[in-house]
């Protein structure tokens, strides 16, 4: 069974004092450190959070910052996803009052995503995306993380 290693969380809206970076680490998992990725390693300060649970947990973390999200609208909130078999997803959760993004908690939405990307189709981006190999690559490490998450 695929494990959640680490989820990297970024509010960039709302509240001043809730837009920081917050890193949570499993620790159930053994030897596994918190790891900063893309903009989470440019962050002079970040909160490193080691968890027991951390589907609990990151729930629990975007519901307090949820309380203070708008109504109507959203707040954009980053996010990096590692998992135990070397996969790693990353995007933006759009937090709407009480933590959710369209009425989905942060792990049913993240799942939601990755499952609808599984089906995505290559485009020939040229030298801005991926070439078709890469891209059935990752399709097939994106199908392979769902089936055994």
């Amino acid at each position: 069974m695929t494990e959640i290693k680490q989820v990297s969380l970024w509010r960039g809206e709302g509240k001043a004092d809730e837009c920081y970076p917050i890193i949570f680490v499993n620790s159930n998992i053994k030897g596994n450190s918190s790891v900063s990725y893309s903009r989470w390693k440019k962050a002079a300060a970040k909160q490193i959070v080691k968890t027991n649970d951390i589907l609990i947990d990151v729930k629990t973390h975007l519901f307090e910052w949820g309380k203070t999200a708008p109504k109507r609208g959203y707040d954009k909130t980053d996010f990096h996803v590692s998992f135990d078999n070397g996969f790693t997803y990353e995007g933006r959760f759009d937090m709407e009052f009480g933590g959710l993004d369209d009425g989905q908690d942060f792990f049913r939405s993240l799942r939601g995503r990755m499952e609808y990307y599984s089906g995505s189709h290559w485009t020939d981006l040229g030298n801005w995306g991926p070439t078709k190999e890469e891209h059935e690559k990752y399709q097939e490490s994106l199908k392979a993380t769902l089936a055994e998450w």
